[in-house]
C-alpha cells in the first residue's frame, strides 16, 4: 500500500476584524455650531450611534433646534446647516 503524503492547506492568519471607524463627534458642551459639527450629530443620531435624548443632553439643544438641523440636512445637506445660508433663505 502506498501511502500519500496528506495534504495540508496552507491557512493564512485571519486578517484583523475591519471595522468602520467611528466619526468623532464634537466635544460635550460644544458652543460654536459649524455645518459639519451639526451634520456629525445629525448623522449620529439617525445612525443609531448616539440616543437623541443623549445627544440633547450633551450639545444641550432642544428638540425644536435638533429637528431644525435634521430638517435642513435632509433638504440640502451639509450646505443647509451654514447658517448664512439660512438667513438668506428663510
Amino acid at each position: 500500500m502506498v501511502r500519500r503524503p496528506s495534504l495540508r492547506l496552507a491557512t493564512a492568519p485571519a486578517p484583523a476584524a475591519r471595522t468602520a471607524p467611528i466619526p468623532t463627534l464634537p466635544p460635550a458642551g460644544t458652543r460654536r455650531w459649524v455645518a459639519g459639527r451639526k451634520a456629525q450629530v445629525v448623522e449620529a443620531v439617525m445612525s443609531g450611534m448616539l440616543k437623541l435624548d443623549d445627544a440633547l443632553r450633551r450639545y444641550e439643544l432642544s428638540i425644536e433646534e435638533f429637528s431644525a438641523w435634521k430638517r435642513r440636512f435632509y433638504r440640502s445637506g451639509v450646505d443647509g446647516l451654514r447658517m448664512g445660508l439660512r438667513l438668506r433663505h428663510d
